[in-house]
């Protein structure tokens, strides 16, 4: 540990290294790869059936939102396919039409770039 650290908050230290939460990097790590899947970027046959795009055509938001299908057990809530949804819906429109992953990733960390879970494990896990 570098000396005088040990004496920080964790929320402090990460934001002294500039390192990014556990949670954060979870969420980001997430993003990407379901860019991916409505990408096409994995085989359609394993992907096909796991989000439903939401075909009604509302005025906010991109043209790429999925349907959150609800769940009765809570064990449920903490899958992939439910939890990456509402974060998935709230992103704007230039990050969702990059032409490619890494084009993705910029436009994302332009995006995330002041989120306040970056360097604070307590703040919620959705993107507003």
């Amino acid at each position: 540990m570098l000396p005088g650290l040990n004496q920080l908050a964790y929320h402090d230290r990460l934001q002294l290294l500039q390192m990014p939460t556990l949670r954060f990097r979870r969420l980001r790590g997430d993003l990407i790869e379901m860019y991916k899947i409505m990408a096409g970027i994995y085989d359609n046959r394993v992907t096909q059936d796991l989000f439903q795009i939401n075909n009604i055509h509302q005025t906010r938001g991109h043209s790429m939102k999925i349907v959150k299908q609800p769940c009765r057990l809570d064990i449920r809530k903490n899958y992939f396919t439910h939890r990456i949804v509402t974060n998935w819906n709230n992103l704007p429109e230039n990050v969702i039409n990059a032409t490619s992953v890494n084009n993705f990733k910029n436009r994302l960390d332009r995006f995330l770039e002041h989120h306040p879970m970056k360097y604070n494990k307590d703040m919620d896990y959705t993107i507003a």
